[in-house]
């Protein structure tokens, strides 16, 4: 009797008749098969835990960018898409009282929220039934404060 390099063993010719050999390489084929599958099933997960690391940091970067008012540059929590065509994020300062965006100078439709008076590019409908409009940030105070429209206080 002989071990196989995987530790299986193999008994003598003159023992063992044909179908048992065959047997036996197709057993030793797929032994080392599933050898070779196992190790590219390691290197896929090492690669994808890179590609998750490599993820996180991405993430991490534009979450980081993303509060950044990209006129003056300060890290504010008070940053908004501009209605321009290339959606700027400007804070509340470098966006007030203009009718033009202040980086590419395109002109902006923005509309006055009722509550805050700021100058915003998503003005709501609040779904109270009486056609009332706030912007996103005022709603979200709203709905997290009293769900009641601020102007006819009907449910919402």
């Amino acid at each position: 009797m002989k071990a196989h390099k995987c530790g299986s063993y193999h008994y003598s010719e003159e023992i063992i008749d044909k179908p048992t050999r065959k047997l036996n390489e197709e057993v030793d084929e797929l032994r080392d098969e599933i050898c070779y599958k196992s190790i590219n099933i390691k290197m896929t997960e090492d690669e994808n835990e890179f590609l998750n690391i490599q993820l996180y940091r991405v993430i991490t970067k534009i979450k980081e960018i993303s509060v950044v008012c990209q006129k003056c540059k300060k890290n504010t929590d008070c940053v908004d898409a501009c209605s321009c065509s290339y959606n700027h994020i400007l804070c509340s300062l470098c966006i007030k009282d203009t009718d033009k965006c202040p980086l590419c100078r395109e002109i902006l439709n923005h509309e006055k929220c009722p509550i805050c008076l700021e100058e915003r590019k998503h003005i709501i409908d609040v779904n109270c039934g009486n056609n009332h409009r706030i912007c996103k940030k005022c709603i979200n105070t709203v709905l997290d404060t009293n769900p009641k429209c601020p102007f006819c206080r009907e449910k919402i």
